[in-house]
């Protein structure tokens, strides 16, 4: 019997992560619409840190021929989620980890960030 990669399930990680984030950002007191409009703001800069972060963890081959496969496609269409998510599943065991540690880090720089700034 083989082990196979637990499968990553972003829906479950993410909304697990946004009471943390709320929580980080001192958000938790806010409307729901203001604590869309902060997470819209810091959100981005998570996901690229996160993606970042993830993306360093698959051997480069397995990127370089991701990257081929959808050049060569006949439509000019984003990447296809899931099978980023299974490349993902496949490379990276601890995604879940990494994503959390990388949104901690960046809700620590944004602190030290509105820190310097005097907020």
């Amino acid at each position: 019997m083989t082990d196979q990669p637990k499968p990553f399930d972003e829906k479950i990680v993410f909304e697990n992560i946004r009471p943390v984030v709320a929580r980080e950002l001192r958000a938790e007191g806010l409307s729901s619409e203001q604590q869309n409009t902060l997470m819209q703001e810091v959100g981005e800069a998570l996901l690229e840190r996160v993606t970042t972060a993830l993306l360093k963890q698959i051997p480069l081959g397995v990127l370089l021929e991701f990257t081929e496969k959808q050049e060569d496609s006949a439509e000019a269409v984003p990447a296809d989620v899931e099978e980023v998510l299974k490349m993902i599943s496949q490379h990276v065991p601890n995604a879940e980890e990494i994503i959390q540690n990388e949104v901690k880090a960046g809700l620590q720089a944004y602190h030290s960030y509105l820190d310097a700034q005097g907020k």
